[in-house]
């Protein structure tokens, strides 16, 4: 199972349009994608665009 579990690429439609979810040998961060969002009027709104949201 680990094997599965370090070479994912797919996306999921529970997270945000766009997002993907990635893993490598050597990158083990699933989600390393964002998008900020306001809270507006009682609704999420989105702020932008995706960024990397990845570790350095």
């Amino acid at each position: 199972y680990m094997n599965a579990l370090l070479s994912l690429n797919s996306s999921n439609r529970f997270l945000l349009n766009g997002v993907k979810m990635k893993t490598s040998r050597t990158d083990h961060f699933v989600v390393s994608q964002m998008r900020l969002q306001r809270f507006n009027n009682g609704v999420w709104t989105p702020v932008g665009q995706l960024v990397e949201g990845r570790p350095r």
